[in-house]
């Protein structure tokens, strides 16, 4: 009966996944990025540095830095179809969604016992940061998945295969392995009477990731070990090799940008409304119920070591207002977390219908908010085609988001790849400075999506454009508007 509720879950969830992603545009965020990246692997039929569009990349590039392992499954199975299409990586996608809720089942199965294991299944299918994430083509739902295999492996002392998990883990995304101590913890607290079983258990998971970590780090060092340079304030700025390598180059630039500006960020974990939003009633009620009504026991250790370490690491790596998707690997283990609760002190069948009920409406508000943020406005595309069609093909965009890449086959900058030059541009008072930063770098168009507008008087980032920038264009003489719509304009810089 358990396992006819549990296929019946993930059958009819992944299938309302499918049918959101299936009636929407490939479009938002990073996604467009790693749809490119695994285009470029399909058409070149290996793993490539940088996007073609930008040449060789050495002055100015789109590096392919992310973890490869995502992108090189998906161009293998569009080799079996012949093609690559948005409906296969699609399908492909939704693949992880539906093995993370089976593994995340499994883990509170073999923890807690079948009616944990299934209200485990319940809740990380309908937590809205899963379900968007699992429409959207980010890395961190396939890295929840891995990560929670390689923990139930462990659990179940498969230790020599959670050690390939866990070198999957890091060529899918590697702040899953910032899970790695308490693994190596587990295997210890398993085996910690016998040091010799515990050494070998340690060997044995060690071992065989480093057969996918060491390759991708040489990949790495052989094909990234480059410095590229950008134009700034007249001089030529040398960005090092090894923030290339770790594909953190704005990273290393952030302590520069934030003199002046604040970092955008889609969410963060000092908002309350953002935890709500990405982590979902259903899970936050159960971790309350398990809080105040004491539902935790010493077991429960197995899981808090490994989310606590985890966000060590993420506060340490990122920072502790970071964006709320980069805890993505750690929601099912709260989850796990919080089935305890509702097995335990829901024995009352109208609320176990409540709790149901609400994991359903945040299942279904989640799938048609993202179906219906994940289209593209006609606008939109009027004002990429007029790019493709009446500019070089050679021209350099100033415009926030990969899809220009694929709608308009032009190569665009934004904060991520020129922080500094971007900011002087957008905020610097001197026009004569502005002016030089555009054709030192080369910048000969500004596209702007006019909903990415926002009030600068108060608060200064490079997520949009600043009001006041836009506001004075038309006083700038070396700007010329050459198109305009109600959802974009754009002007060439003469």
């Amino acid at each position: 009966m358990a396992n006819k509720k549990l296929f019946l879950l993930i059958l009819c969830c992944s299938l309302l996944v499918l049918i959101a992603g299936f009636t929407s545009e490939l479009s938002l965020g990073d996604e467009v990025l790693h749809y490119r990246f695994a285009k470029c692997i399909f058409n070149t039929g290996s793993r490539v540095v940088s996007d073609p569009l930008y040449g060789t990349g050495k002055s100015l590039g789109l590096f392919f830095t992310s973890e490869p392992l995502w992108h090189v499954l998906l161009a293998l199975i569009a080799r079996l179809f012949g093609r690559l299409s948005i409906h296969i990586a699609q399908f492909y996608h939704t693949i992880y969604y539906a093995l993370l809720i089976l593994f995340t089942y499994l883990l509170g199965k073999e923890l807690y016992g079948e009616k944990q294991g299934l209200y485990s299944a319940l809740i990380v299918a309908t937590i809205p940061a899963v379900v968007a994430f699992s429409i959207l083509f980010y890395l961190d739902i396939p890295a929840a998945a891995l990560s929670i295999l390689c923990f139930w492996l462990l659990i179940r002392r498969k230790i020599l295969w959670a050690g390939i998990v866990l070198g999957l883990m890091y060529l899918m995304k590697r702040n899953s392995c910032f899970f790695v101590p308490a693994f190596l913890w587990l295997i210890f607290y398993q085996t910690k009477p016998q040091l010799r079983d515990t050494t070998k258990n340690i060997l044995y998971i060690i071992l065989p990731s480093l057969l996918f970590i060491v390759p991708d780090l040489l990949w790495r060092e052989n094909h990234l070990n480059f410095s590229i340079s950008v134009t700034e304030n007249g001089k030529e700025v040398f960005i090092p090799n090894a923030a290339v390598i770790a594909g953190i180059r704005e990273r290393l630039l952030r302590k520069e940008i934030h003199l002046r500006t604040s970092e955008y960020l889609n969410s963060t974990l000092v908002n309350p409304v953002d935890i709500v939003k990405y982590f979902g009633l259903a899970l936050l009620i159960g971790l309350l119920i398990y809080t105040f009504l004491r539902a935790y026991s010493k077991k429960d250790v197995i899981l808090w070591l490994p989310i606590i370490c985890y966000f060590i690491f993420f506060c340490y790596i990122f920072y502790p207002a970071s964006d709320i998707r980069y805890l993505l690997p750690i929601m099912p283990l709260l989850v796990v977390v919080s089935s305890k609760a509702f097995s335990n002190f829901l024995n009352k069948k109208w609320l176990k219908a409540s709790i149901i009920l609400l994991c359903f409406m945040q299942f279904t508000s989640t799938v048609l908010y993202v179906r219906a943020k994940r289209q593209i406005p006609q606008g939109i595309k009027e004002g990429f085609a007029y790019l493709k069609e009446n500019t070089p093909a050679d021209a350099i965009v100033i415009y926030p988001e990969y899809l220009i890449l694929e709608l308009a086959d032009r190569r665009f900058v934004w904060a991520g790849y020129l922080p500094t030059v971007i900011r002087d541009i957008f905020y610097s008072a001197d026009n004569t400075v502005v002016e030089k930063l555009l054709k030192s770098n080369a910048i000969s168009y500004l596209a702007i999506k006019k909903s990415r507008i926002f009030d600068d008087t108060k608060v200064r980032h490079c997520g949009g454009y600043p009001k006041s920038f836009v506001e004075k264009l038309p006083k700038l003489p070396f700007f010329k508007l050459v198109f305009d719509n109600k959802e974009m304009s754009i002007w060439k810089v003469d």
